[in-house]
């Protein structure tokens, strides 16, 4: 949130980008951010539907890039 503040974006707007869904996803989700969880995600998860799962940064390049 305070990367938020500094760039005057809503968090909506920013996209959280890490690798632990018990963490990463977890705080996204908290703060009303879009995320996506580089790796393999767990068979389980409570935050399931609120983030993307990508293999690699490369497949993120990919999907960014086709926006």
């Amino acid at each position: 949130l305070r990367a938020c503040e500094l760039w005057n974006l809503p968090p909506a707007e920013v996209l959280m980008v890490g690798d632990r869904v018990d963490v990463d996803a977890a705080g996204a989700i908290a703060a009303g951010m879009p995320c996506v969880i580089i790796g393999r995600a767990p068979s389980s998860s409570p935050h399931a539907s609120g983030y993307r799962v990508l293999r690699s940064l490369t497949r993120l390049h990919g999907v960014l890039t086709d926006a």
